[in-house]
């Protein structure tokens, strides 16, 4: 179904380059009305949008698809010198992976609106494919949409991020996911940060990939004495499986999030009892660049509807040291009169179910090669807690939803994941389903033989907490084109791990691979 698009356009002052006029943009510039509180362009918008009234068409002239074979090193390359018409901004076109390619990507954009899990492709194989969790975006007016995307796709890898994850939010998340859902999290606002780019790989549909920064509010614990909000922070990350490079946001070496104001309060104070951040790899502990990571600043704005909370970390050193990576959960506590909680019973059982299931996730070890035994035996407690469980869960956050007047996460999600993208057959898809096809016990030998090639680090060391009062660190005076620059990298590591990855699995299918070259 294809969506309405409602935009009034004097309401939509633009941020356009020098000496341009909207009527002589190119389709595919990206514009925007605002910047958020990094000085990144806010919810932007495709050009082509604001003069049509209309999603724009990657596929048609005079952008054909952008396909084209990437000439020579990693760095820009300006597409209006190939596509006249099409687009003139810097972009810059990421090189092929070891089994595909097709990323263009323009600049670090911030994006809210409504988060929900890929029911489809939520977590691509990590030894068949690239370890991406895959969720969607429907972005505030369902803006940088193209003709073949009714959302934004967000993909981060879970071997850069998640897996190293060790706070109760995130390992509730991964334990959904490795149990086959996802869905627990569909919440309606979470704020993005990440890298804007066309996949054209996947019929060049929008994505935010790498995704940089989340700020989601859980769909459950979000009463006025605790309400929770789930972050990550990073500056840099793969495209995975169809990409060779690394991107790296050097200039963003801060982030903060303005989450919205609760409707009849007068005060927000951070519960210091129930938050907890952490942050790795190991290698930054103790280092200079280490010592720049803190947060979260809690800076309430009631006047301006909204509570800043902020961090600081290192800019990115190389694409063969992975960056500073933050997750953890922010509680906060509301006050103000007639704050009450009318689904207080409800909610209160949901967190109970989900405390017992971060119980059980605490006890997996952060590193599971070194302690297979007690991993194994902590995974098999999880597995056997979601069969049970399972189905309480989700009746009981169907009931949350209904208490709350707020639509059901679940049908939003499966109704904006068209029967297209679905069925779409994908590079990913078709790896998945080669390996799928190969008997348990080879399936198990290439996995172990993959896993050898992870880089492994427990994050497991708190963010430093900013001392009260002390305000976040501003930078004045830089450019929205500086801050959201995004530099891509070779990285040498990456390319190894591919190119193992290829000749493992070429070597269980005698280098007869459907749909890839073996050669």
């Amino acid at each position: 179904m294809k969506r309405p698009f409602i935009l009034l356009v004097a309401c939509f002052p633009l941020l356009l380059p020098p000496q341009t006029t909207l009527t002589t943009v190119d389709p595919f510039n990206l514009v925007w009305s605002k910047v958020d509180p990094n000085n990144l362009p806010a919810n932007p918008e495709w050009a082509y949008r604001l003069l049509h009234n209309d999603v724009p068409n990657p596929n048609g002239p005079p952008c054909n698809g952008f396909k084209i074979t990437y000439p020579g090193p990693f760095g820009l390359l300006t597409f209006f010198t190939i596509y006249p018409g099409c687009v003139s901004q810097p972009v810059t076109w990421m090189p092929d992976g070891t089994w595909c390619g097709g990323h263009l990507n323009w600049q670090v954009v911030e994006y809210e609106g409504a988060l929900y899990w890929d029911v489809n492709d939520g977590h691509s194989s990590p030894f068949a494919n690239d370890d991406d969790y895959n969720f969607w975006l429907a972005p505030v007016g369902l803006t940088t949409l193209t003709t073949n995307s009714q959302t934004l796709q967000l993909e981060f890898k879970a071997g850069e991020t998640i897996d190293h994850f060790h706070t109760p939010w995130w390992t509730a998340l991964k334990s959904y996911v490795d149990a086959g859902g996802g869905t627990e999290i569909d919440t309606d606002y979470a704020n993005v940060i990440g890298v804007l780019g066309l996949d054209c790989q996947h019929s060049c549909s929008t994505e935010i990939h790498p995704v940089m920064a989340m700020a989601i509010h859980d769909n459950v614990r979000r009463s006025p004495d605790d309400d929770v909000w789930a972050i990550f922070v990073r500056n840099w990350g793969d495209e995975g499986f169809c990409a060779s490079g690394e991107i790296l946001a050097q200039n963003l070496t801060s982030l903060t999030f303005h989450l919205p104001w609760r409707q009849n309060a007068t005060r927000v104070t951070g519960r210091s009892d129930n938050s907890v951040f952490l942050y790795g790899p190991d290698s930054y502990v103790g280092t200079p660049a280490g010592n720049q990571v803190t947060g979260p600043y809690v800076q309430p704005d009631r006047a301006n509807g909204y509570v800043a909370v902020g961090f600081t970390l290192p800019a990115p050193i190389s694409a063969v040291e992975p960056g500073v990576r933050i997750n953890g959960e922010l509680h906060l506590r509301w006050e103000g009169p007639g704050l009450t909680d009318p689904c207080a019973s409800i909610r209160s059982r949901v967190v109970n179910l989900m405390e017992q299931l971060n119980q059980l996730s605490s006890g997996l070890p952060a590193i599971k090669a070194e302690n297979p035994a007690i991993a194994a035996h902590a995974e098999q407690e999880i597995r056997a807690w979601h069969a049970q469980h399972d189905p309480e869960l989700r009746q009981l956050q169907q009931q949350l939803a209904s208490c709350e007047n707020r639509r059901n996460p679940h049908e939003t999600a499966v109704e904006i994941q068209t029967k297209s993208e679905r069925e779409e057959v994908t590079p990913e898809k078709s790896m998945n389903a080669s390996f799928e096809k190969l008997p348990l016990k080879e399936q198990q030998t290439v996995s172990a033989q993959l896993l050898l090639f992870d880089r492994a680090s427990d994050d497991s060391h708190p963010v430093p907490i900013p001392p009260t009062g002390q305000s976040m660190p501003v930078k004045k005076g830089v450019a929205v084109e500086t801050t959201s620059r995004i530099t891509v990298v070779a990285n040498p590591i990456k390319q190894e791990n591919d190119r193992r990855q290829k000749q493992v699995l070429c070597k269980a299918f005698n280098n007869h691979l459907k749909d890839f070259s073996c050669f």
